[in-house]
C-alpha cells in the first residue's frame, strides 16, 4: 500500500524477489495483489503469466484483481483475451469485474456477455457491479435493462440498482473502494460486511 502511494521501486523489487522463492500458493496470490498496488512496470508480465497459467480459478481471480489494480494497457488486453477463453464462472466474473474497473469502452459488451455464463447469484451480482464500475453512459443503459430482467436473480438486479445509484450519485465515484483499500475489512462489523457484499 505504501508503494501504491509513492511508486517505490525498492518495494516492487522486494516483492518480485519474494514471489520468485515463495512455495505457498496462498501467499503468492497475496504477493500478486501487492505487486498490483505497486504499479511497477516489471509486475505486468508476472501478473499476466499468473492469469494465464494459474491452475486454480481462485488464483486466476486474484491475478485478475491484481491486474485491475495495476492498471496497465497490456494487462487490460490480457484480461480481455482471457475472458474469451476462461471457463470458470468464478474467474470469469472477476475478470469482468477487473475490466469494469479499468473502464475501457471496447470491453463493455464482453462484460455484459459474461452475465450469460454465470448462474450463481453472487457471481451475477459481481458482473452487474462490473458494469457499474465501467462508468460509461452505455453502462447506465445496460444496468437499467438488467433491473427489469426476469432472467437474473433478485440479488443481481439489486446489484444493478446499487450500481445505478453509484453511477448517478453526486458523491465521488468508487469512494467505497478507496476506503476499503485502506481499511482492515476483517474488523468490519457484520452489518457493514453484509451491506457491502455486492461491491467487495
Amino acid at each position: 500500500m505504501l508503494a501504491h502511494e509513492h511508486a517505490d521501486a525498492d518495494v516492487a523489487t522486494a516483492l518480485l524477489a519474494a514471489l520468485a522463492k515463495e512455495p505457498s500458493a496462498e501467499t503468492r496470490t497475496a504477493l500478486w495483489l501487492a505487486l498490483g498496488l505497486t504499479r511497477d512496470p516489471r509486475a505486468t508480465s508476472v501478473l499476466i503469466d499468473a492469469l494465464q497459467r494459474a491452475a486454480e480459478p481462485r488464483a486466476r481471480m486474484y491475478a485478475a484483481q491484481a491486474l485491475a489494480i495495476h492498471g496497465s494497457d497490456e494487462g487490460r488486453r490480457a484480461l480481455s483475451a482471457r475472458l474469451d477463453t476462461e471457463r470458470s464462472p468464478l474467474a470469469r466474473s472477476q475478470i469482468a469485474l477487473a475490466l469494469g474497473v479499468l473502464g475501457a469502452r471496447e470491453d463493455l459488451d464482453a462484460i455484459v456477455a459474461a452475465l450469460d455464463s454465470v448462474s450463481e447469484p453472487v457471481l451475477q451480482s459481481q458482473v452487474a457491479t462490473a458494469i457499474a464500475f465501467h462508468g460509461s453512459g452505455e453502462a447506465v443503459t445496460k444496468l437499467a435493462s438488467l433491473v427489469a430482467s426476469e432472467k437474473l436473480d433478485v440479488a443481481a438486479r439489486a446489484a444493478a440498482i446499487e450500481g445505478l445509484g453509484m453511477m448517478l450519485s453526486r458523491a465521488p465515484a468508487l469512494s467505497l473502494g478507496r476506503t476499503s483499500r485502506s481499511a482492515n475489512f476483517t474488523l468490519f462489523p457484520e452489518w457493514l460486511v453484509a451491506a457491502c457484499g455486492t461491491t467487495f
